[in-house]
């Protein structure tokens, strides 16, 4: 996940365990740290050659944002088919079909209740994650 309210983390990972969903949950701040943990640079490097099975992030992020890093993502190639998708307060930058042609998998609002969290949580991982990690 890459967002910069920590208390996004906490409350995806949580609404995620309390769901059944047992997977690896990384979360990162900004969009430097997402694109050097996504290509395994700097404190990210690793010769494991797995990549996430899944990204939630938000459009506003530091350093390299949102937008920006979907349009970087999508044009490397090992990372070109990783689903995507937008996590975000208040109305969106762009409607969620233009950002659908850009290359993101799909849009959620934040919502304002923790049972909705947890149900947004739930339809994203029963579509993308079998038995793998969330990041």
């Amino acid at each position: 996940m890459a967002d910069q309210n920590i208390d996004d983390h906490v409350l995806v990972k949580k609404a995620a365990r309390e769901c059944g969903i047992n997977h690896v949950f990384t979360s990162v701040y900004n969009g430097v740290q997402l694109m050097n943990l996504l290509l395994k640079k700097e404190v990210y490097y690793t010769n494991r050659s797995e990549n996430p099975d899944l990204i939630i992030m938000d459009f506003d992020l530091p350093l390299l944002d949102g937008l920006e890093a979907l349009a970087q993502i999508r044009e490397q190639t090992q990372l070109r088919n990783i689903p995507v998708y937008f996590f975000t307060r208040g109305e969106p930058r762009v409607d969620e079909r233009h950002l659908i042609e850009m290359g993101a998998t799909g849009l959620f609002i934040k919502p304002s209740s923790y049972r909705e969290l947890q149900k947004i949580v739930t339809s994203i991982c029963a579509m993308h994650l079998q038995s793998a990690k969330i990041q």
